[in-house]
């Protein structure tokens, strides 16, 4: 792969996905999301805290921000990166915006159809697809990452 397409892939192709992959659900169901949703569950899976539909799209929605953010710098930048900073600034931006995502889109998958928020499960496979998810975001963000000239 050479760097142009690298550049391309990591600051559009990844930022895309991203977006598309978290959103798309979300926007799906939105109108069969109970007014608050399950934010966070306790070790048992139990639901212990809630948000409404639209704050927790925002707090997913910046950490995707962030780690698209650091996506698209690396591709932009001008300037020889070291060696491995690239990779691990890229790798860490598409973990960020890969876990975002996943959690907003399985939540919105998850949650859509309760009446209350307190109904919601941990669904441990969804769990599994939200880590997976970040660590392959990561994992191809700093692989793109990798072709970014260096410095030394």
């Amino acid at each position: 792969m050479n760097e142009r397409v690298a550049r391309v892939l990591l600051g559009v192709g990844v930022p895309s996905a991203v977006l598309t992959t978290g959103f798309w659900p979300y926007l799906a169901f939105r109108s069969e999301l109970p007014s608050r949703i399950a934010s966070n569950f306790d070790a048992s899976g139990t639901p212990d805290s809630s948000m409404t539909p639209l704050q927790f799209a925002f707090v997913t929605g910046a950490m995707m921000l962030v780690g698209i953010g650091l996506c698209v710098a690396v591709a932009l930048s001008q300037r020889r990166l070291t060696r491995f900073v690239a990779p691990t600034v890229s790798f860490v931006g598409g973990f960020l915006a890969a876990m975002g995502s996943a959690i907003l889109a399985i939540t919105s998958i998850g949650q859509h159809g309760l009446d209350r928020w307190q109904d919601a499960t941990l669904d441990p496979w969804g769990l599994v697809v939200v880590i997976v998810g970040g660590i392959f975001g990561g994992f191809l963000a700093g692989w793109l990452g990798s072709f970014i000239p260096t410095g030394g």
